[in-house]
């Protein structure tokens, strides 16, 4: 039996998920890092080549000092860590939210100073044709003058970080999202509850997405940055410079001012959009290497973080009771890879039974059913309706608590009487008050507040819809708010059917589904395993409360899916991580009540909790309408699919006979075309044939010698009647 000695301090969970942290946080700096080397090599001199990007050089320097425009980014990061989707009502309400909270605020921060080191890297490591100077150095003629290019340019950084920021808050990089896998109809070696494709898989899919988002931007920037700068931002711009110029250079009294137009040249706009990408790139880079590497399983050398422990089960368990959300959220996720991978582990788990404050898997099961009754919860606060303040309260239930007194006592003298004169000065004013009160209550003409003269008027200026007796400010919002929502821009202010329903069940203002799908996951496993791996048989006590509290879960997502929200659902609003945690629900259920249908009744399960725990276990989906219709659109689609594809093998089929009857068309042209050239061919050859015996019969030239003694000789030996004779034959 494995027990905890009363004196043994336990670390904390979040110690081990710190130094997890700190190592993935050293992998993606590592690659923040060549990101950085890869922005000095584009910023550098490349007048060699080698030194251009050999590390140990000015190349590397600029890396480094880059990559403090990363620690940047990583420091708000952590600052704003959050895990899980965003929940909002609507638009709106996150626009609200956000606009003015201490988070953006921060992010603001971080992004500006990120960007404004940027450019001081790059206008130091500038070539000096670039001109990027603070001073245009004048001559005996002209004073030296401020140097507009280098505060455009810091401008457009500045522009960015204010793009970056909006896309920050926006597209919400602050959390880190946990994918969870939805429960597959037949089992498979693979049950993880979130499925992770490899970090360099990621990374390529991640990146053209990336580089598309950062260069539109950069574009947009680039093209409408001198139109913003001049009208917005010159002459601030222009003054801080100059007091900072003033430090150290000597500059004429006429810089006050910017003169002729800033500079909008096509080829330092596009040096402003090349190192407004490289930026953009960094940013979003970084944020992203960041998340990725974040969001891996709770493990060390393929062992559970809690395994280096010296008490394991007491740092697992602070864990899963963690007020922060992300702590919790790790330590459900390793106690569900603890409860389908570590049979070893679970076995110590249901042996501990002697720690302060119950055994350990009464403690962790406490945490889990936490985690779901939180559904139960949220649910039960948004559909209870508070009591009407015009509602009388029950004088027999409640209780009449006296007020401190406030007023002096009602006198008993008679009422008629004169009153007696005041004798000190609280007793004057009482009178003064007394009387104006009296005659303003005894005149014929008491006082009409002015609004009273101009209520038969309201009833023309009422909104319809609205009686005038119930006319107030709240009345009046609640108008203009319908009248908003139903406006083409109503979808800012409009709460749709899938938030409404995501934030009440998953929770609000970020999502628990994660969290929530370890915890049914792990129960379910670590119960099942319990038949086979608890020595002593105290797990088996916990299963009625399990399946008690799984039954009211379903019961209460399907009641609220159905009952109150049901018909604001939209054809295209989708809910599938509710219909996850539903469906692992179910199946859940339906295990532990397989698994311990022998012993249900003897721990305590009635029969009519049995049998409601058999109908919330029943397969259905939370809108079977709009499930049909899906379907009906899935099977239109494939046989449209099907038609196409049955049109694309008959236009291969006709391709394919048009190109046999072309080669059978070709082929015959060809055998026509081969007879006539064969007789072409034999024609040719008849004609050389006949030209050769010809070219036999002729005579041929003897070779006279050059010699002129020989040639005498050989004129006096050949016979002249020989040549006239053939001459003769070749004429007959």
């Amino acid at each position: 039996m494995s027990t905890s000695s009363p004196t043994l301090r336990i670390r904390p969970y979040r110690r081990f998920l710190t130094s997890a942290f700190h190592r993935r946080f050293v992998h993606a700096s590592a690659l923040a890092l060549l990101v950085c080397w890869d922005d000095a090599f584009w910023l550098g001199s490349k007048t060699s080549y080698f030194w251009s990007w050999f590390p140990i050089s000015l190349t590397g320097v600029r890396a480094v000092l880059i990559f403090v425009s990363c620690l940047a980014v990583f420091i708000l990061r952590v600052a704003t860590l959050q895990l899980g989707r965003r929940t909002t009502t609507s638009p709106f309400n996150t626009f609200r939210r956000s606009l003015f909270s201490l988070s953006t605020l921060q992010i603001l921060f971080w992004y500006v100073f990120s960007a404004w080191w940027f450019s001081e890297v790059y206008i130091w490591s500038s070539r000096k044709s670039e001109n990027l100077g603070w001073i245009i150095k004048g001559d005996m003629s002209t004073p030296d003058r401020l140097n507009e290019r280098p505060i455009y340019l810091r401008s457009v950084f500045l522009m960015l970080a204010l793009c970056q920021t909006a896309i920050h808050v926006c597209s919400d990089y602050s959390s880190v999202h946990i994918p969870v896998s939805a429960l597959t109809k037949t089992p498979e070696p693979d049950s993880r509850t979130h499925k992770l494709p490899p970090i360099s898989m990621r990374v390529q899919n991640a990146m053209p997405r990336i580089t598309r988002r950062c260069a539109a931007v950069c574009a947009l920037v680039a093209l409408f940055g001198p139109i913003v700068y001049a009208l917005f931002l010159r002459q601030t711009f222009w003054s801080w410079h100059l007091r900072f110029a003033k430090l150290i250079y000597s500059l004429p009294r006429s810089d006050a001012r910017p003169t002729g137009y800033p500079p909008g040249k096509p080829k330092f706009m596009l040096r402003s959009f090349g190192v407004g990408l490289l930026l953009m790139l960094t940013w979003e880079t970084t944020s992203f290497f960041f998340s990725t590497f974040l969001a891996q399983e709770p493990l060390k050398k393929d062992q559970p973080l809690s395994t280096g422990s010296k008490d394991p089960n007491g740092t697992l368990i602070t864990g899963l009771k963690a007020k922060r959300n992300v702590v919790k959220t790790f330590a459900f996720w390793e106690l569900v890879i603890l409860a389908q991978k570590n049979p070893e582990r679970r076995k110590v788990i249901f042996a501990d039974i002697g720690r302060e404050g119950g055994p350990a898997w009464n403690q962790m099961l406490s945490a889990a059913l936490n985690v779901v009754q939180g559904i139960n919860s949220r649910i039960e606060a948004v559909t209870t309706k508070p009591r009407p303040k015009d509602e009388a309260p029950n004088p027999e239930t409640m209780e009449i608590d006296s007020l401190p007194c406030i007023a002096p006592p009602i006198k008993e003298r008679p009422i008629f009487a004169s009153s007696p004169p005041p004798q000190t000065r609280t007793e004057e004013i009482e009178s003064y008050i007394d009387w104006g009160a009296k005659r303003i209550g005894q005149s014929k003409h008491p006082y009409e507040p002015p609004i009273s003269k101009w209520k038969g008027l309201l009833k023309y200026v009422t909104p319809a819809g609205i009686p005038p007796e119930n006319l107030n400010l709240r009345a009046l919002f609640r108008w203009f708010s319908s009248l908003l929502q139903k406006s083409p821009v109503g979808w800012f202010f409009l709460t749709t059917f899938s938030r409404k329903v995501s934030t009440t069940i998953l929770g609000f203002p970020y999502s628990n589904a994660a969290v929530i799908i370890d915890a049914i996951e792990a129960t379910t496993r670590m119960l099942v395993a319990s038949l086979s791996e608890d020595i002593y048989g105290k797990v088996i006590s916990g299963v009625p409360t399990t399946v008690r509290t799984f039954t009211a879960t379903v019961n209460a997502i399907e009641s609220f899916v159905q009952d109150h929200v049901k018909e604001e659902a939209g054809p295209d609003e989708d809910i599938e991580e509710v219909e996850i945690v539903l469906a692992r629900l179910k199946a859940g259920l339906a295990e532990l009540l397989s698994a311990f249908q022998l012993y249900l009744t003897d721990q305590g399960l009635s029969a009519v909790e049995h049998r409601a725990a058999q109908n919330a276990c029943a397969k259905g989906r939370l809108l079977p309408e709009r499930e049909e219709r899906r379907k009906e659109q899935n099977r239109q689609a494939a046989e449209i699919e099907k038609a196409r594809q049955r049109e694309r093998e008959l236009e291969l089929e006709a391709e394919a006979e048009a190109q046999q009857k072309g080669d059978d068309r070709r082929r015959v042209d060809d055998k026509k075309d081969g007879g006539a050239e064969k007789g072409k061919d034999r024609a040719v050859k008849k004609d050389k044939d006949k030209a050769k015996q010809n070219a036999e019969r002729r005579p041929q030239k003897r070779l006279e010698p050059q010699d002129p003694a020989r040639k005498k000789l050989f004129q006096n030996t050949v016979p002249k009647s020989t040549g006239r004779s053939r001459e003769m034959e070749m004429v007959r």
